[in-house]
């Protein structure tokens, strides 16, 4: 491929290339792909372009010079997890906090932490009822289901 422009006008970010059938093509791209294009290269020169395909549009997401492995990763890389108190960093798939994370310390946070999640789960129920609803039923309602779930919990 061929690098012909780099574009940018508002919010549109783009580049124009020509691919080897003389085809010209208009690929969107981030802001740190269109500013490595527009310091790196000249119109003609040859580049290889990671792209992708959505519906027919193009989106580059790695542009380098022809033969080369140069340019910057179109992303920012991710922060190394930084290792703390002896605890090893989080791997992708695993618990981001230790198993233990909820359990409280002693019964009086156990109680409580139990009562607000009943609480949270019949707050998020309430807005299933339809109708029209008085201000005193619905204090009735949540008290009764409340009380319903506070027996089902063990």
């Amino acid at each position: 491929m061929k690098f012909n422009i780099a574009y940018k006008k508002g919010n549109r970010i783009s580049i124009k290339v020509t691919d080897d059938n003389a085809k010209e093509i208009w690929m969107g791209c981030s802001e740190s792909v269109y500013n490595w294009c527009k310091k790196s290269f000249k119109e003609n020169d040859e580049i290889d372009v990671t792209y992708t395909e959505k519906h027919g549009q193009y989106t580059a997401t790695r542009v380098v010079q022809k033969g080369y492995n140069n340019a910057p990763p179109a992303e920012k890389a991710t922060p190394k997890a930084k290792v703390t108190n002896n605890t090893p960093p989080v791997k992708s798939g695993q618990f981001a906090y230790p198993r233990d994370y909820m359990k409280s310390k002693n019964p009086e946070e156990s109680a409580q932490i139990r009562a607000l999640s009943i609480l949270s789960s019949v707050c998020h129920a309430i807005p299933t009822m339809t109708g029209q609803v008085d201000l005193n039923s619905l204090g009735d309602f949540i008290e009764a289901l409340y009380d319903r779930f506070d027996k089902k919990l063990p």
